[in-house]
């Protein structure tokens, strides 16, 4: 079974440091886990870690190469950096300035290897309350059963805009993810603000929605299901709900007139979160142009297989 880099950094003792926010670093292989707390109770082998943020590439994107790294550098914040290429068996001749350490799968294997050595194992102490928290299993969802969502969108809208009628379609269900938030959001003189989020991680538009409960139907039709391989993990979608659940907000400047816009900030990794399966009602069929296609039952869209 994969085992998420966040997931095994956090069974060798890794803790991120709250205070610090998710870079604008735009989406590619290479993803922001944190920065590495200096409080953080780990054995020799990680002591490089402490104080650097950490960035991971995950097997499931091909090897990264010096162009990828030369495009995240770009964007990248100034300070300390520790890339963990984990698809990676050589690292990439980047030219990347010293502030960056790169390693790669087989160095990354070494140093879990001389902590099981020295620790004797990759668990800490109480790891299933911890960590395993906020994965909580389906039965404690708020919908015990199969869900979905209203189309948004009939066939035949979606047809007579792109031209066509009188095609056979069938319809059908996309998988996709629903995930319970709650947590906080911080505002810039430390304002606090608990708050219930349900989002929809729709990996076949490759968005995030905001639901609420009435959005969602129990017991949808027994249809085809398409599933997805684009689904987020957990540590994964943490780092996605940063930006998307942060706001900027319009307040009163302390003297004189007018406003101005400040940000208020999701403590992600702090929050609770649970997820269960939603499925997104589609068409599917064989479209002039496209071939064999889905259409989007949500956002309208055509999508080729």
């Amino acid at each position: 079974m994969q085992t998420d880099v966040s997931d095994l950094l956090y069974r060798c003792g890794l803790r991120w440091d709250d205070s610090v926010s998710s870079p604008n670093v735009p989406q590619g292989p290479v993803k922001w886990l944190g920065r590495a707390s200096e409080s953080s109770e780990v054995s020799r082998p990680f002591w490089p870690f402490l104080g650097f943020d950490i960035w991971v590439a995950e097997r499931d994107w091909p090897a990264v190469t010096s162009s990828d790294l030369q495009r995240w550098l770009v964007d990248a914040t100034e300070g300390e950096h520790l890339i963990i290429l984990h698809g990676n068996d050589e690292i990439p001749n980047a030219g990347l300035p010293e502030s960056v350490i790169l390693y790669d799968r087989k160095r990354f294997a070494e140093i879990i290897g001389r902590h099981v050595l020295e620790v004797g194992d990759i668990a800490i102490k109480k790891i299933e309350q911890e960590f395993f928290a906020d994965s909580k299993p389906p039965e404690s969802s708020h919908w015990s059963g199969e869900i979905g969502l209203n189309p948004s969108f009939r066939p035949d809208e979606i047809l007579e805009r792109l031209g066509f009628t009188g095609l056979g379609l069938r319809p059908l269900h996309l998988q996709a993810r629903l995930w319970r938030v709650s947590g906080i959001l911080e505002g810039p003189d430390g304002e606090q603000e608990m708050h219930d989020w349900l989002i929809l991680e729709d990996p076949w538009s490759e968005q995030l929605k905001l639901l609420q409960d009435h959005d969602v139907v129990e017991n949808p039709p027994d249809l085809e299901k398409q599933e997805s391989e684009q689904l987020s993990s957990i540590e994964m979608m943490r780092i996605r709900l940063q930006g998307f659940l942060s706001q900027r907000r319009a307040s009163g400047l302390d003297q004189g007139s007018g406003t101005v816009l400040k940000s208020w900030k999701a403590a992600i990794q702090s929050s609770e979160m649970s997820s269960q399966e939603i499925l997104i009602p589609a068409w599917k069929g064989s479209l002039p142009g496209y071939g064999e296609a889905l259409l989007h039952g949500l956002d309208g869209t055509v999508l080729t297989i």
